[in-house]
């Protein structure tokens, strides 16, 4: 079940309605046949994993509250963990590492032939099972108390609005929520219908509509150069921030008209001036949590030099990784990794740069030439996660020169598509832009909320009918990150 759908629609008019007719003492029991129900509608078997991960889960953090010590908690931490990274395993790497096996023993001419799973991915798996995880380190660390209330255990995993795609939230933030009644308030309803109508807008008119041009790119890697493919790269960079920031949106959107604060995911993030500030604004949840529960314990930046690089790097190959089971993915987390050595050793090389070119700190040019070298490091490395392959990033990345096969220069017409569909592509992005440079998107929709009531409503009744247009007849794309 989609978010851009009808029967989504459908789904979460029904589920709002329940959870405020409901008695508070009960209200999780419809949140949870409702997230269920949202889960179980990509695929039925899929419900069976996420019920065990659950039961596994409680039931481990359960011992381990009733454990004085962490001695005595550390052996059902363990099974927790062994659970949790197996499943990740079975499911998501097996046949990468059984692959990449096969590949490493034929480059020294040697057969092999490991078996293979060939299992379907459940979608949001590594989103759940991230928040559990950080659920049963909090719990053995003694940070939170395990949560006695099953159901309502259950429902802190399976909260439909986050379970496909994050935020991975945080027991400490959600859980109390989970107790608390939750009356209706007008204005809390219209801020998130805003933000479901801002999160949609994004994802079906601007991410979906760049798909075209960056689809074309990427499915002929090498038959263009030039301006079309740089423009295929930028185009790539914003598609997959109104893609993922899309969802975030309705997802937050849909919690808040409930009642519900998850965590805030983006802020903003290709306004930073370096690939650190990046991390700090791009899937909020996710870098904080690779932080918290890998970085951390890794040492952190509270050991020599050289292990302190290793741990960036470590904890960044593990979160490209994490996002999927391709080398591509590897080497997309190493590039960001990477980056963040370099901008430690050197002192931090786009502001160096900025105040070598614009003296004056602070200044917009300054600002700027931070911002657009940070931009256009981001982009590179997308191009990674992008790609089919190894070879097909290596190919879109050469083909941004505008020189063709021959030797001679081209690419510097960026229309392949047309001139008014390129336009319109240039259109949306400015647009983006624009409305970003105006602040947090709260911030924005408060202003909204000030204009006058026509105003207000032909704004509204222009974003359903743009997002209308698009879902009839535009592109349906997926979202990017189901796949994760």
């Amino acid at each position: 079940m989609l978010f851009n759908s009808v029967g989504f629609v459908a789904f979460f008019l029904a589920t709002a309605w329940l959870h405020f007719v409901v008695p508070r003492r009960f209200s999780w029991i419809p949140l949870l046949a409702a997230s269920y129900f949202f889960y179980m509608s990509w695929k039925v078997e899929f419900a069976f994993l996420l019920l065990a991960s659950t039961l596994v889960n409680y039931v481990g953090a359960m011992r381990m509250s009733a454990l004085p010590t962490k001695a005595g908690r550390k052996k059902y931490l363990l099974i927790c963990l062994f659970f949790n990274v197996g499943l990740l395993g079975v499911f998501k790497y097996f046949d990468f590492f059984s692959r990449s096996l096969v590949e490493m023993f034929r480059a020294g001419d040697i057969a092999l032939d490991p078996p293979l799973l060939n299992l379907l991915l459940p979608v949001g798996i590594s989103f759940f099972t991230f928040q559990v995880t950080s659920y049963v380190i909090d719990v053995y660390e003694d940070r939170i108390q395990a949560e006695r209330h099953a159901g309502r255990f259950a429902l802190f995993v399976a909260f439909w609005p986050q379970l496909l795609a994050g935020p991975i939230n945080r027991a400490a933030l959600l859980m109390p929520q989970l107790r608390e009644e939750h009356a209706f308030q007008y204005r809390r309803v219209v801020d998130g219908l805003q933000r479901m109508l801002w999160g949609l807008f994004k994802k079906t008119v601007i991410a979906d509509t760049l798909a075209l041009h960056v689809n074309h790119i990427f499915d002929h890697a090498g038959e263009s150069h030039g301006l079309p493919v740089v423009f295929g790269v930028l185009f790539y960079t914003i598609q997959i921030y109104c893609d993922f920031s899309g969802y975030t949106d309705v997802a937050l959107g849909a919690a808040q008209i409930m009642g519900f604060t998850l965590t805030e995911n983006f802020d903003r993030p290709y306004f930073s001036r370096s690939v650190r500030e990046f991390w700090q604004r791009w899937h909020i949840s996710l870098s904080t949590w690779f932080r918290d529960y890998v970085y951390f314990p890794l040492g952190g930046n509270r050991v020599a030099a050289w292990r302190w690089h290793c741990n960036i790097v470590i904890t960044f190959l593990l979160s490209g990784l994490w996002h999927g089971a391709g080398w591509t993915f590897v080497i997309w987390g190493g590039l960001h990794g990477v980056l963040l050595v370099l901008e430690n050793m050197t002192g931090g090389f786009q502001k160096k740069l900025a105040d070598r070119l614009a003296p004056a700190r602070d200044s917009f040019l300054n600002t700027a030439i931070q911002v657009g070298l940070t931009m256009a490091l981001v982009s590179l490395a997308w191009v990674f996660f992008r790609a089919n392959s190894v070879g097909q990033a290596v190919t879109v990345i050469s083909s941004m020169v505008p020189i063709d096969a021959q030797g001679g220069l081209s690419g510097w017409n960026p229309a392949i598509l047309g001139v008014r569909t390129f336009l319109f592509h240039l259109f949306l992005v400015l647009f983006l832009v624009g409305v970003e440079l105006t602040g947090q998107p709260g911030t924005l929709r408060a202003r909204v909320a000030l204009w006058p009531l026509p105003a207000r409503w032909s704004l509204y009744v222009a974003g359903v009918w743009a997002v209308g247009i698009s879902t009839a007849f535009g592109v349906h794309q997926e979202f990017i990150y189901f796949q994760f």
